[in-house]
């Protein structure tokens, strides 16, 4: 009998990997316990899936800076914590954790290139720093996720040759998230609006607030006002009203309360509250570029963000169309169910196992 020696080792591989994946030990890698809880969360809502089955350790850093410093003592921290058999996986923003974590079993996570705009807004030193801690140690980790297609594609751009061991994963639902049926208040609708309003009007509050001028709605703020985002709401004669800096549980109950979800941005890594609004059965309105176009997919109103006229005319539809609105509710809930934790930790799992193959 004739064997082929290719193929035995594939079957012996396959088959040690599945005893071992029954023991797998994961090390998840995560920012200072004081850093935006945003990625810590939909990070944590897989996490909490895979860990029904397999060795779990959630490592924090020290330091929630990102100066010399402060980078040195959270490489030296990662460093005594690094998971030297089993999978070694960076949530997100410590990518030059890299450079101390071994290359064969080492994961990132990248949310977003936000960094990549403010390049221009840098002297020489900052560029150089930035791209030496977020850009230049992804060339050493075994796999890169992005959470979109939008993302891969800008760091893709960074190195042509990152792109073999780049994969897009989404990022996922807690299962909090769930359908809670509200009567919608064709009166005076709720409107949420989640984010700071920061400089560069990421969140578009002011293009939202001049859309919305004259309409009778109620515009519900969670994230930080500016002074003159405080002055623009008043001179629009606007009804709103404003919080920061909630819980989890108080910002789930916003999406509960509110009628519609306002996420016109102009820029996003991804657009969690598009997915979240879905899946409790919330009418949202976002943009018509990437990658909110691609993450609502036909659960959700698409429009220009640029366009103040498409805005308040999207406003109005919803506001008015009973038959429209429905119609959108049910394909945003269908939409949701592509991102629920149990779908995306077992994309994770297949990436693992990927590993020790």
């Amino acid at each position: 009998m004739v064997y082929d020696c290719k193929c035995y080792l594939s079957d012996i591989n396959v088959y040690l990997c599945d005893i071992y994946l029954c023991n797998m030990k994961i090390t998840y890698f995560h920012r200072n316990i004081s850093c935006g809880h945003s990625i810590r969360r939909v990070s944590q809502s897989f996490i909490s899936e895979i860990e029904k089955n397999e060795i779990v350790n959630n490592v924090y850093m020290p330091s929630s800076k990102a100066d010399p410093l402060s980078v040195i003592k959270n490489m030296w921290f990662a460093y005594k914590h690094r998971n030297r058999d089993g999978i070694n996986h960076i949530t997100g923003q410590l990518i030059y954790l890299v450079f101390v974590l071994p290359r064969h079993n080492t994961i990132v996570t990248v949310h977003d290139v936000g960094w990549m705009e403010g390049y221009k807004r840098m002297n020489i030193f900052r560029v150089m720093w930035t791209k030496l801690i977020s850009v230049y140690p992804l060339y050493f980790c075994s796999n890169i996720v992005c959470v979109s297609d939008f993302t891969k594609e800008a760091i893709v751009s960074l190195f042509s040759s990152i792109k073999k061991k780049t994969i897009v994963i989404s990022n996922s639902l807690g299962d909090e998230y769930e359908y809670i049926g509200k009567i919608f208040n064709v009166k005076k609708p709720t409107i949420l609006h989640l984010g700071n309003c920061d400089k560069n009007d990421r969140k578009n509050l002011f293009r939202t607030i001049e859309a919305l001028s004259g309409l009778n709605v109620h515009l519900r703020i969670i994230g930080h006002l500016n002074d003159s985002a405080l002055l623009f709401l008043k001179e629009k004669e606007i009804e709103f009203s404003n919080e920061f800096d909630l819980t989890d549980e108080a910002v789930l109950k916003e999406y509960q309360n509110c009628d519609i979800v306002n996420f016109v941005s102009l820029f996003e890594g991804f657009g969690m509250p598009i997915i979240e609004a879905q899946a409790l059965g919330r009418i949202v309105i976002t943009s018509n570029i990437s990658p909110m176009k691609e993450i609502a997919g036909d659960g959700a109103v698409i429009v220009d963000p640029y366009d103040i006229c498409a805005i308040r005319d999207s406003y109005i539809r919803v506001i008015n169309d009973y038959d429209f609105r429905n119609l959108v509710l049910e394909k945003g809930l269908i939409n949701a169910c592509k991102y629920r934790s149990y779908n995306i930790a077992n994309k994770y799992i297949d990436l693992y196992r990927s590993l020790c193959v």
